[in-house]
């Protein structure tokens, strides 16, 4: 599949680019014949899961009036794998692309650090297929973290920097051009819950149950009521689809685009001497097919639930939760006028308010997906094709990660019940 991936880049996808003139060349004039002096796609290896398939290209271009003078690109193309028809449908490829078109083409050119994102070149869907053409960061110092799901609090505090940024930024379009805030809001669609898998809900479930289990068996089987543990198994697994389309609305004042899938996997970091075992110093967030109008806290818990272990999440919440808000604060100020008094709204009471309402959304999550985060599928025929075959996932997920999964898991839900309690909160009402 990937050499035929590869081919079709090389052979279709970089000449019709050209032909479109999607790819610049140094000094081309809008007369001048772009040529291609050389092309080579090769798969890009993934540490963590991804749904879809990249590849690195390296494109070397030149005009036929200069051919001495070569305009190389690098570039990375995200390309749908070939699955059947009601798969396609089922993950609803085509409204994450064009998601990822919306951000790269209206809301990543507003940001004042528009610079450090991949430069966006091209993008189409079709009926059974998309495709995305951007920049490969890789070129310009931008890592990924070697670890895939444990990340230091260096890491998570350069990634809540990152989309304290972005929701300020957000949030000062919003309060500054509510109409072109809201036009871009609308063009965002739900990728998620408008349309989910049954087999997918059957396994959610699944993995709720494992969770409950994990506490009663665990070292928190005593510290947690049961009628909390209940009533949170119930809310998670009675309908996954509508508890996740529920919690995924948008509320009022706090509302706001949000990425929506904030985790390691689609945050790439830069390093001290730009060497990855040294200190993160900015981090950059990408893959944003799952950008919605939403909760600001479905970032941070999808971020504390999936990428940072209890080591790190539990003692340090309150340092990271106040980092991203004093980001979020300063960027807000910083874009708007001088006279500007941020309101009461906004205060960092009302943020923390926020988050613990929608940490049980990120247990949603994380049951589900830490699994596959601590022991990967190797191979994405092999996911697409389990959810066909309920039982078969169902074992899978409910044993993937082992013990580690577990353990952390517990964590996860002892912490929801503590910071439930702190606010004097319930999970029904939130």
């Amino acid at each position: 599949m990937q050499a035929a991936i590869a081919t079709w880049i090389e052979d279709h996808l970089i000449p019709e680019m050209v032909k479109l003139r999607k790819l610049p060349v140094e000094n081309a004039t809008d007369d001048d014949e772009i040529k291609i002096r050389s092309v080579h796609a090769s798969s890009l290896e993934i540490s963590g899961f991804a749904l879809t398939a990249p590849f690195k290209v390296h494109v070397e271009l030149y005009t036929f009036a200069n051919p001495s003078h070569v305009t190389a690109h690098n570039l990375v193309v995200k390309k749908t794998p070939p699955v059947p028809p009601e798969m396609y449908a089922g993950a609803q490829f085509d409204l994450l692309f064009k998601n990822e078109a919306v951000a790269y083409t209206e809301i990543i050119p507003m940001l004042s650090d528009k610079e450090k994102y991949p430069k966006y070149y091209y993008s189409e869907t079709k009926a059974t297929e998309a495709t995305l053409v951007m920049d490969d960061f890789s070129n310009n110092g931008w890592k990924m973290s070697k670890n895939v799901y444990d990340l230091s609090l260096d890491h998570i505090l350069c990634a809540v920097i990152e989309i304290g940024k972005f929701h300020g930024e957000c949030y000062a379009l919003k309060e500054s051009k509510p109409e072109v805030f809201y036009n871009i809001t609308k063009k965002l669609s739900e990728t998620r819950y408008n349309n989910m898998d049954p087999t997918y809900q059957i396994v959610m479930k699944a993995s709720v149950g494992r969770a409950i289990k994990a506490v009663q068996e665990g070292e928190y089987k005593r510290k947690i009521p049961a009628e909390f543990l209940l009533q949170l198994g119930l809310l998670l697994s009675n309908d996954p689809k509508k508890f996740g389309f529920d919690a995924v609305q948008p509320v009022e004042p706090l509302a706001i685009i949000t990425h929506s899938d904030f985790l390691r996997n689609n945050i790439a970091f830069k390093y001290e001497n730009d060497d990855p075992d040294s200190k993160p110093i900015d981090a950059m967030m990408f893959d944003m097919q799952t950008m919605r109008y939403s909760s600001p806290a479905i970032d941070l818990v999808t971020l504390l639930s999936n990428s940072a272990m209890h080591d790190v999440r539990g003692p340090n919440l309150d340092i990271i939760l106040k980092k991203y808000h004093n980001t979020l604060i300063n960027t807000l100020q910083a874009k708007m006028e001088p006279n500007y008094k941020i309101p009461e709204k906004y205060n960092f009471d009302n943020f923390y308010k926020e988050y613990v309402r929608m940490v049980p959304y990120g247990l949603h999550i994380s049951t589900t997906f830490l699994p596959m985060l601590l022991e990967p599928i190797d191979n994405l025929h092999e996911l697409m094709s389990e959810q066909f075959d309920p039982a078969k996932m169902q074992e899978m997920l409910t044993n993937r990660g082992g013990e580690t999964v577990n353990v952390e898991i517990a964590h996860q839900i002892h912490e929801c019940y503590e910071l439930f309690k702190k606010l004097n909160m319930n999970l029904i009402d939130g």
